[in-house]
């Protein structure tokens, strides 16, 4: 039960280290002025990938306090819904002309980062002793 009082706590500090991560270093490499001319704002993908990633790490919790057995079916499910919802978010990216490639790689940097969140997390449930 300790685990479970306190997952939340631990995915605040550990998405919290990976922002802070991040900002170190578009400031370590300079790339504000890159990034604040870009069509997409990387504040907001990253505060959709915390989102999405509590809104699962949420889900997950609650369908192992209801039946833990489907729990790794729910994360395949839940895991290939935001996929979907991600390709479309690239896709739309994708089309824009004026698209640069600092928010191409700043996508997918964050969509790997927020993915191994989720498996992590999700795999720290399954381990958890009932």
């Amino acid at each position: 039960m300790k685990i479970k009082n306190n997952i939340y706590v631990y995915y605040c500090v550990i998405v919290t280290i990976i922002l802070i991560i991040n900002l170190l270093i578009i400031k370590v490499f300079q790339l504000e002025e890159v990034l604040s001319d870009a069509n997409v704002n990387i504040y907001k993908m990253s505060l959709f990938f915390v989102a999405s990633s509590f809104l699962l790490l949420a889900t997950h919790d609650y369908i192992n306090n209801k039946k833990k057995e489907i729990l790794g079916f729910a994360f395949l499910v839940t895991l290939t819904i935001k996929l979907i919802i991600c390709y479309i978010f690239i896709s739309l990216i994708k089309q824009s002309d004026i698209l640069n490639n600092y928010e191409k790689v700043s996508f997918f940097i964050l969509f790997i980062e927020f993915m191994l969140v989720d498996v992590c997390f999700t795999v720290k449930i399954l381990n958890k002793k009932s």
